[in-house]
C-alpha cells in the first residue's frame, strides 16, 4: 500500500509539473501580448527565438511525461 502512494504522489508531482512547463511557461511564449517584444529585446531576444524556445520547452515537457525518457526531459 505504501508502494501504491508513493507512486500515485510521483504521478501527480509529475503531471503537475508537466502542467507548469506545457502551458503556463510555454504558453507565455506563444501568446500575444502588450510589451512582449519589447521585453524580450530587452533580454536580448526576438520574437522568433522565443517560439524556438517555447518549442523546445513543450517537446522536453513531452519527454518527461514518457516513464522510459524522463530522466533525460
Amino acid at each position: 500500500m505504501q508502494n501504491l502512494k508513493m507512486r500515485l504522489s510521483g504521478w501527480i508531482l509529475s503531471g503537475l509539473l508537466a502542467i507548469f512547463m506545457g502551458v503556463v511557461s510555454a504558453g507565455g511564449k506563444f501568446a500575444d501580448w502588450d510589451g512582449k517584444a519589447e521585453m524580450f529585446a530587452h533580454l536580448g531576444y526576438d520574437v522568433d527565438t522565443i517560439a524556438k524556445i517555447g518549442v523546445v520547452e513543450v517537446l522536453i515537457c513531452i519527454v518527461f511525461l514518457i516513464p522510459r525518457t524522463s530522466l533525460i526531459g
